[in-house]
């Protein structure tokens, strides 16, 4: 929690700044991209931005075909350039068809960020309330309701920030050191 505080996020800009963290070595994982690109395109407004970080396999494929003024594709970035990103973010989208409990939501998480993501894998047991958790079918209309309710976006940043405690260190760690010695006692 601390680094992530530590780290400053550019200025805040004149639009809708929304962000994607995401893999593209997997086709499952990167087709998912799509899904966001026309929910952007969906909402009609020329102030929404879309960027999205990663790279690898698909990469070029999709950055070719999808990049535009509005939707802007940065490629791997490091640690802390990611973490920039997640900070100036308004809205974080996790949309993907494999996954299991990303580092990049928790992240996002404890940066307060209002997350919409998809039903896979762990996702939903790991954000709990304070996400839009939806399938691929109504992630256009959940994107919509998200981007243009401000108070919305405030209760699920107050509620991410709250979540993200759960995970700290010193919590894990002691939930590792009763399991440990459970076992050792027998």
């Amino acid at each position: 929690m601390k680094f992530i505080k530590n780290i400053k996020p550019p200025s805040k800009q004149n639009y809708l700044n929304i962000t994607q963290i995401t893999d593209f070595k997997y086709l499952q994982k990167a087709r998912a991209i799509v899904d966001t690109i026309r929910a952007v395109r969906a909402v009609k407004n020329p102030a929404i931005r879309l960027t999205i970080i990663g790279g690898r396999g698909y990469f070029k494929h999709f950055k070719d075909k999808y990049s535009s003024h509005n939707i802007l594709f940065k490629g791997l970035l490091s640690h802390r350039a990611t973490l920039r990103n997640i900070k100036s973010a308004d809205i974080i989208v996790h949309s993907t068809y494999l996954d299991n409990a990303p580092i990049s939501l928790l992240e996002a998480m404890a940066c307060g960020k209002p997350i919409i993501c998809y039903d896979i894998g762990g996702i939903k047991e790991l954000v709990e309330d304070c996400a839009i958790v939806c399938s691929p079918k109504d992630f256009i209309k959940e994107f919509r309701s998200l981007s243009k309710n401000n108070n919305k976006q405030r209760k699920l940043s107050k509620k991410a920030i709250l979540r993200s405690e759960l995970f700290s260190n010193k919590i894990i760690s002691k939930k590792f050191e009763s399991l440990y010695n459970s076992l050792i006692d027998g």
